[in-house]
């Protein structure tokens, strides 16, 4: 499947155990000053931070770290970190850690370059035209994941929270896709098991609301994503139990990775766009796979031939009729859910109330860009009664 990785052309893609030390090829070329962020405590503690310190300092290359940023980062945290690299005015920007700090570092560049406030930058396709009109580009970013889920070290999207707005909201443009990602699935070896269900969840959502959304992508598009998503099937219940084995990481690391190219040409949909509100209440990926099914039975009378091409994945006959075959997916999907000990539908997680549900509506309703990834339209008229027997079916 790497062959995969070689023909997306928006990032250069590293890959496999030890890409994280093709760090000491590149860095040189980039220049001799380096910004690195990372969260609050995984790098250093794992080591790879040290590590990364000592390639650095081989180099010759001065290498300043911003350590602060927590997960699904806020809009102030990455205003700092701007404010960093204007003051630092690094020559390249490192990025090590889960799709939060990848995210964060995006952003953060594209502040800092422009200088200017993200609520500049929401939405879609708003930051190329501020670059070409000024006449500059981005800083080089490399980015080193340290999980399997966002896909962040190869997408355009950053998503951040609003402490304004007090909501989660996302930045999409090709600007945003780092230079260089090195994906090194050692890194993944410490993640809890916890962490590792949620990001698997998270990398199979976006597989599969790409796949039922209706924007072109190349023709090895659908292959990739159809392996993708049978490696997540595969291999989330090996690592979940067996976290230190090498070879789960690496096929997650893998599914994850095209997941994140997926979604760059195809992006996310509804699931997505309800699980704003769910920040406080439901990890991420876990949110985003329990909303799978309601949304895709939505979909299912627009979306039959992805529907009988995913079937296979999951055991199930594509010759079905259309409404057994979906909800024999759907049954599937709950059935995997539960293997790896979690809700299988949304109505089962802990927290999940009335007021919550109305919240996801209007979540989603503030992120046009979700409800136009629908596949099956959701007329303006009726949207909020729509969306809300959407999420009671979940």
């Amino acid at each position: 499947m790497n062959q995969y990785l070689k023909k997306y052309k928006h990032t250069r893609i590293f890959f496999g155990p030890g890409a994280r030390l093709e760090i000491e090829k590149l860095a040189p070329d980039l220049g001799r000053k380096a910004l690195l962020a990372t969260s609050r405590g995984f790098a250093k503690r794992e080591g790879f931070l040290e590590e990364l310190v000592e390639i650095f300092n081989k180099l010759g290359v001065h290498l300043q770290v911003f350590p602060g940023i927590e997960p699904e980062p806020l809009d102030t945290t990455v205003e700092n970190l701007a404010r960093q690299i204007r003051k630092s005015k690094p020559d390249f920007l490192v990025a090590l850690g889960g799709g939060s700090v990848i995210d964060a570092t995006k952003t953060a560049s594209a502040l800092a370059t422009l200088n200017l406030e993200i609520d500049k930058l929401w939405g879609t396709d708003r930051l190329t035209p501020l670059l070409d009109r000024a006449g500059l580009k981005l800083r080089p970013l490399l980015a080193i994941p340290s999980t399997s889920g966002s896909g962040s070290e190869v997408t355009k999207f950053a998503v951040l929270y609003d402490t304004r707005e007090k909501i989660k909201k996302a930045i999409a443009d090709l600007a945003l896709c780092p230079n260089f990602a090195l994906v090194d699935p050692e890194i993944m070896l410490s993640m809890p098991q916890g962490l590792t269900i949620s990001t698997g969840l998270d990398a199979l959502a976006h597989l599969i609301e790409s796949f039922l959304n209706q924007q072109p992508g190349p023709d090895w598009l659908g292959p990739m994503t159809s392996d993708s998503v049978k490696l997540i099937l595969q291999y989330l219940p090996v690592a979940a139990e067996h976290p230190r084995l090498l070879e789960p990481r690496e096929k997650l690391a893998l599914a994850s990775t095209c997941a994140g190219i997926a979604i760059t040409f195809k992006g996310t949909g509804l699931p997505h766009g309800f699980s704003f509100a769910f920040r406080e209440i439901l990890p991420h990926g876990l949110t985003v796979a329990l909303l799978l099914a309601p949304c895709w039975r939505y979909y299912l009378p627009v979306v039959e031939p992805q529907t009988r091409a995913l079937a296979p994945l999951f055991g199930i006959n594509p010759a079905l009729p259309l409404s057994e075959l979906g909800e024999a997916v759907f049954s599937a999907l709950e059935n995997f859910f539960r293997k790896l000990g979690q809700p299988a539908r949304l109505v089962e997680a802990p927290g999940i109330t009335n007021s919550i549900l109305k919240a996801a509506v209007e979540a989603l309703l503030r992120n046009p860009s979700k409800l136009q990834n629908s596949p099956r339209p959701v007329p303006e008229k009726d949207a909020r009664t729509i969306l809300m027997q959407i999420l009671k079916s979940a």
